[in-house]
């Protein structure tokens, strides 16, 4: 009966070539003169193959004599089952298989995408679209995603560092929900799990990249545009005067009374006890925007003009680098407005980090001691009154 298992080769083959010439490994397990192709996420290009059809790389080689290596270590230990029995092929590939074989990532992914209540679950779909054009298909079983296709992912979003952190997150945090999901003391479907080695790039951005120096920041407040174009600038300029509001609170807020704009911040108000609400002071220099924009049920008429907050978003940015181009200036987003606020009420006008991190409405980091404090927004109007001189100064009260 151990001759039946003996009998079993385990091989590779190339794929035919795709249009960019690319060429994809299969693992084939023979077996009494039948065949069956296990897919890899091995791809080859035409630098990797010599002309007599062999590959030439050695890391490539090596890769694929790993997993061979791996599908023979399964089918040696399966000689004690073998006792007595007389074994096919469809036999001896389901069990070298097992179900991580045929547990797919993308169908798996989806079905969570779809019951999941996370807030940030589009960007998992913005994920699998990024990942099926790195994959060249929507089919990828868990067993395939091993340390070397992590790799070669993070090295196909090179140049793209905010991508590289959410999505391999994205792909970690999916794969520990299925093994949560799979995985039993008794049975282990997801037998692989490549993140206990491989480290996900973390995002650093560049503050530098992301701040606007004085002299053009003056000259966008300054930048007279068309309609949809003076949107954008105004919207930058209220964010600014707002101590770096964000688009998706100016999108939705619904409280402004006597001079005072309140609002829950939509990225962290489900994180903390006080939903992280703030209250700020406007500025005189921008109520006549308010009136520009005035809604009805809400602050300003933006949900009126654009379906939801991400295409308000859009717009927006689509309106600033448009001014930057017509400046001659670099291309900047909406969300640079915080950080130049910031670094402007830190660098020039030296106030203390813990009320910009507060004007900011920032996740605290004294929960404990902030329960003893009475909330008051005092302290971080005041510092964005100085803001909001200091660039009235620089712009010549031209705002």
């Amino acid at each position: 009966n151990l001759k039946r298992i003996i009998m079993a080769t385990i091989t590779y083959e190339l794929g035919k070539p795709k249009l960019d010439k690319s060429r994809k490994v299969s693992i084939v397990v023979s077996h009494k003169g039948q065949r069956r192709r296990i897919p890899t996420n091995i791809v080859l290009t035409d630098s990797d193959v010599s002309r007599s059809g062999k590959i030439s790389s050695r890391k490539i080689q090596k890769a694929i004599d790993d997993k061979i290596n791996l599908l023979k270590d399964k089918l040696y230990d399966l000689e004690i089952d073998l006792l007595g029995k007389d074994v096919d092929i469809d036999w001896i590939f389901s069990h070298i298989t097992k179900e991580s074989e045929t547990l797919d990532f993308f169908e798996y992914a989806e079905k969570w995408i779809e019951r999941s209540t996370n807030k940030g679950k589009k960007n998992y779909s913005i994920m699998l679209n990024s990942l099926e054009r790195f994959n060249q298909c929507r089919k990828l079983p868990f067993s395939l995603i091993d340390y070397s296709f992590l790799n070669r992912y993070k090295d196909y979003l090179d140049g793209h560092p905010r991508a590289q952190s959410l999505y391999l997150g994205n792909i970690r945090h999916l794969f520990n929900e299925a093994i949560k999901e799979y995985n039993t003391d008794d049975k282990k479907v997801i037998t692989n799990n490549p993140f206990e080695k491989f480290s996900i790039p973390k995002d650093m951005p560049n503050t530098k990249n992301r701040v606007i120096s004085e002299e053009n920041l003056v000259k966008v407040f300054n930048f007279k545009g068309t309609r949809r174009i003076g949107m954008a600038r105004d919207c930058y300029i209220m964010s600014f005067c707002l101590m770096g509001m964000n688009s998706v609170d100016m999108y939705e807020c619904t409280q402004y009374k006597n001079g005072v704009l309140a609002y829950d911040r939509a990225k962290t108000r489900d994180k903390r006890a006080d939903n992280a609400h703030i209250e700020i002071e406007v500025p005189d220099v921008i109520k006549p925007l308010f009136k520009k924009y005035k809604g009805t049920s809400r602050v300003f008429d933006f949900y009126i003009k654009y379906s939801n907050s991400g295409s308000f978003n859009k717009h927006i940015n689509k309106g600033l680098h448009y001014i930057a181009d017509e400046l001659g200036i670099p291309r900047f987003d909406f969300y640079s407005a915080r950080h130049t606020w910031a670094s402007i009420a830190r660098n020039k006008l030296g106030i203390d980090k813990y009320t910009i991190h507060e004007a900011l409405n920032h996740v605290s980091d004294l929960d404990i001691t902030d329960i003893y404090i009475q909330k008051d927004y005092t302290n971080i109007n005041k510092a964005n009154a100085k803001v909001v001189d200091y660039l009235i100064n620089l712009a010549g009260n031209n705002i």
